[in-house]
């Protein structure tokens, strides 16, 4: 509906890429996650109010900071991570996120040359080994560095520990027990049968119904 129709939000337009970078912003957060079924079951019958909600907070927010700019920094620094919009539309070609993808391929072929070309890492390929105690806090669930990004990491990284937050999302440490497990990580660098049990018991917020 969106495709044929955007909203009109005040100044804004709320079309289907706006709708489709919400939904995938809102599937990082166990919070708002929670609120997500609810928000497209009424936008299926024409109510946006939840979803332009949750637009609008995502934007308010768009300021450039230093936050903002190390992530653009990170995304152009990096080579793999610059999207070819070409390539953006011709793989995404049918799928439900595909103008979300395309509005950021072309926001990072803007972004990009302005804050200099990529500079390859000269060890892109070697193994990472140390011996420094590293906490791995992984959420089930994470769409965008899910488990198996660091399932192999203790064979390099012998004191390495993965700890992994049943059903949660993107950015887990903010959960339950999780801030202490983490500092107590830093002053033992080890975990505890009590620190799993506790991360096991972490649970995603219900989802809302009305």
């Amino acid at each position: 509906r969106l495709r044929v129709a955007p909203v009109q939000d005040g100044a804004y337009t709320f079309d289907v890429a706006a709708a489709q970078g919400t939904v995938r912003l809102a599937l990082r957060v166990p919070s708002a996650s929670a609120r997500l079924p609810f928000a497209l079951h009424r936008a299926a019958a024409g109510d946006y109010r939840d979803l332009l909600t949750a637009w609008e907070a995502s934007f308010a927010e768009d300021d450039i900071t230093s936050r903002q700019l190390m992530y653009w920094a990170i995304l152009c620094g990096e080579g793999w991570s610059r999207a070819d919009p070409a390539e953006v539309r011709r793989w995404g070609e049918g799928t439900e996120f595909l103008e979300a993808s395309l509005d950021m391929a072309l926001n990072l072929q803007a972004a990009c040359p302005l804050l200099g070309p990529p500079v390859p890492a000269t060890d892109t390929a070697v193994v990472p080994r140390s011996q420094v105690p590293i906490l791995f806090l992984v959420g089930e669930m994470d769409p965008q560095d899910p488990l198996e990004n660091v399932e192999a990491a203790p064979a390099s990284l012998p004191n390495a520990q993965i700890l992994v937050v049943p059903g949660a999302g993107h950015g887990s440490l903010q959960w339950g027990c999780l801030p202490n497990v983490t500092a107590r990580f830093f002053n033992m660098h080890r975990l505890s049968a009590t620190d799993r049990t506790c991360a096991a018991a972490v649970l995603p917020p219900p989802f809302e119904t009305r």
